[in-house]
C-alpha cells in the first residue's frame, strides 16, 4: 500500500503539472491571441471591411478554445483546491455543473473541515468530480448533492442523485467507479455505490479523519 500512495502521490504532482501548463501556458496563449483576433476584428470593421464577419468568427472560435482549455484544466487540478481547500473547490464544482449543465448541484458542507493532506484531499476531489460527472452523462440526474461531512472519527463523502439509478441487470463495473474506489483505497479509506431508497444513487467515500494531518 505504502508503493501505491507513493505512486498516486507522483501521480498528483504530474497531474497538477499538466494542469497549470494548460491553464497558465496554453491559457494565456490563447488569451493573446484572442485578443490580437479582436483587435484585427476592429480595424476591419473600421474600414466596413467585408472580411468582418469571418473576424468576429475567428473571435468567437479562440474563445471557445479558452474555455475549452480551462475545462480540460480542471480536469487535472483544481485551483481552488490548492489554494483554499477541498470544501470551496466542492463548492466551485457544483456550481460549474449547474451553471454548465442546468442541474440543481448543491453543497451541503461543514466549512470548518480541513485536509492538509494535499493527496488525501485531491483523491476526494477527483472521486467527487468523478461521481458527479457519471451522475450528469449516465444517470441523467436532475438533483445531485454533494455532503462533506464527519461521521464519528471518519470523513464522509456522499454524492446522491435523483437519476435512473442501478439497471435492472447489473453490468461489469466501469473504469469509473474502479478509479473511484481505488482512490479511496489510496486514501487508506472506502468507498461504496448503493440505490437511493427514493430513486438514483449513493456514492460514498469514507475515510479517517486526522484534525492535526
Amino acid at each position: 500500500r505504502r508503493l501505491d500512495q507513493e505512486i498516486a502521490r507522483v501521480a498528483d504532482h504530474e497531474r497538477r503539472r499538466l494542469g497549470h501548463d494548460l491553464h497558465d501556458r496554453l491559457g494565456q496563449h490563447l488569451t493573446g491571441t484572442a485578443l490580437a483576433a479582436q483587435v484585427l476584428k476592429e480595424k476591419l470593421a473600421a474600414r466596413s471591411a467585408t472580411e468582418t464577419a469571418e473576424a468576429e468568427k475567428l473571435v468567437r472560435y479562440v474563445e471557445e478554445g479558452i474555455d475549452l482549455t480551462r475545462n480540460l484544466a480542471r480536469g487535472f487540478f483544481s485551483p481552488e483546491l490548492e489554494a483554499e481547500g477541498l470544501v470551496v473547490a466542492l463548492q466551485n464544482l457544483a456550481e460549474t455543473v449547474t451553471e454548465r449543465f442546468g442541474i440543481n448541484c448543491v453543497l451541503e458542507s461543514d466549512e470548518s473541515i480541513r485536509i492538509h493532506d494535499s493527496t488525501v484531499a485531491n483523491q476526494l476531489f477527483q472521486i467527487a468530480q468523478e461521481a458527479v460527472t457519471n451522475s450528469v452523462k449516465h444517470a441523467a440526474a436532475k438533483q445531485i448533492d454533494i455532503r462533506l461531512a464527519m461521521a464519528g472519527p471518519e470523513l464522509c463523502l456522499s454524492i446522491i442523485d435523483d437519476g435512473v439509478g442501478f439497471p435492472a441487470k447489473p453490468r461489469p463495473e466501469g473504469l469509473g467507479l474502479n478509479l473511484m474506489r481505488h482512490g479511496a483505497a489510496l486514501s487508506g479509506g472506502t468507498f461504496d455505490v448503493r440505490p437511493n431508497a427514493e430513486k438514483g444513487t449513493i456514492a460514498t467515500c469514507r475515510v479517517k479523519y486526522v484534525e492535526s494531518q
